[in-house]
């Protein structure tokens, strides 16, 4: 199952919203979250394993890197963590 164009998620806590978690073309698979001022604060991308694995996705087995920049701190960082795990999920059961 695909995603079907761009997607975007607010993140909030306690009401406001801190960032955004944005899906990078329905193809890619890939993701960035963005403070409010729009910087990117980390950025979740599915491992690559060739032409092979690129066209026959398999999301029991597919592999995602996270990585968090030092910028975010408290509810910010704690979201950006949350955003990785829940990509990850999402994502191996569809």
């Amino acid at each position: 199952m695909g995603i079907v164009g761009n997607v975007k998620f607010v993140l909030q806590s306690q009401g406001q919203d801190l960032a955004t978690l944005e899906g990078e073309g329905w193809s890619t698979w890939d993701f960035a979250v963005k403070d409010g001022l729009g910087s990117e604060v980390a950025r979740i991308t599915r491992g690559r394993g060739g032409l092979a694995t690129s066209l026959f996705r398999d999301s029991k087995r597919d592999k995602y890197v996270a990585e968090i920049s030092d910028l975010p701190q408290g509810p910010l960082r704690t979201l950006a963590v949350a955003s990785c795990i829940a990509i990850d999920t999402a994502l191996r059961d569809s």
